[in-house]
């Protein structure tokens, strides 16, 4: 049985993360990647033809998640975005091989840094490798000849202020993508050879840099350290009133591993519920709820 290898795809809503998921896969999943989509919310997309898209022999399953936008402020309630933070890190206890940053081409903003600070630097503590994928490299007359493309002509024009904002180290790779989507007016011969050479530069770069074992970024044992290391992240990076919780409850588990100490987690139950009421305003009912799953109950 050959080993799935995770990959997770993140970027801002709009940056194109669907399409490239649909060029890679060939499936057709929903492109509503719109802006009032909440942080952390994963889609992980079901194994094609029950085996996974197969790379030069390898099976790689890919995950799709929403990261930071600038415009998404206020559209979220705080105990929503603070319940998808727990989902992701729970889906994300198998770990990953590698994760794709896309990039959409253009002015690099705050939200952007901060997606790559978040996952790739925070959550992943960059002992993931990071792909960056600059996409719709094609708009804006962007693209003067297939050799731009090839060449990473837009991301070599561009490499300081790249590694100004990401970090010269942060990446194993870079690279322009072109998605163009058909139209009635459109040269489809030209549209085909850019989707088909895309495909295929993004297929030689994860074959090359996904790792061969799947490297954790969360387990059992450490789970409300990287939930409170995110979270305290968050409220010093977006003062969403919801990262608050991560000192409300940090002190409750000290060291200890609070998946295996069953004698203590009736107390602890109460103590993290009591937390979420607290913070989050929410009824012990709910709170209980995700008390429970956030200890493992």
């Amino acid at each position: 049985m050959k080993t799935e290898r995770r990959v997770l795809i993140y970027g801002c809503s709009g940056s194109g993360k669907t399409t490239i998921l649909n060029n890679l896969t060939g499936e057709n999943f929903n492109t509503d990647d719109s802006a009032v989509g909440v942080t952390f919310q994963m889609t992980i997309i079901p194994p094609i033809n029950k085996q996974g898209t197969e790379i030069n022999g390898k099976i790689y399953r890919f995950d799709d998640t929403v990261g930071l936008n600038e415009c998404e402020s206020g559209t979220v309630d705080n105990f929503t975005a603070f319940v998808k933070l727990k989902d992701f890190l729970k889906d994300s206890l198998t770990g990953f091989n590698l994760f794709i940053y896309v990039f959409e081409k253009g002015r690099i903003t705050s939200s952007d840094v901060k997606n790559v600070q978040l996952f790739s630097q925070i959550l992943g503590q960059n002992k993931v490798p990071t792909l960056m994928v600059v996409s719709k490299a094609d708009t804006d007359n962007g693209l003067k000849s297939l050799d731009d493309l090839t060449n990473n002509t837009w991301i070599k024009q561009n490499e300081s202020q790249l590694a100004s904002a990401f970090g010269e180290q942060t990446f194993c790779a870079k690279q322009t993508v072109a998605f163009p989507q058909p139209s009635f007016t459109s040269n489809n011969e030209s549209i085909n050879l850019l989707c088909n050479t895309s495909r295929k530069l993004l297929f030689d770069l994860i074959d090359q840099h996904a790792s061969d074992e799947s490297i954790f970024i969360v387990t059992k044992e450490n789970f409300m350290t990287v939930l409170t290391r995110v979270l305290n992240w968050f409220y010093i990076n977006t003062k969403k009133t919801f990262a608050s919780i991560g000192n409300a409850i940090a002190g409750i588990f000290g060291h200890k591993d609070v998946f295996n100490v069953r004698d203590e987690l009736e107390e602890k139950l109460e103590n993290v519920t009591q937390a979420l009421m607290i913070n989050f305003g929410v009824s012990k009912e709910k709170a209980q709820e995700v008390a429970k799953d956030i200890l493992g109950f």
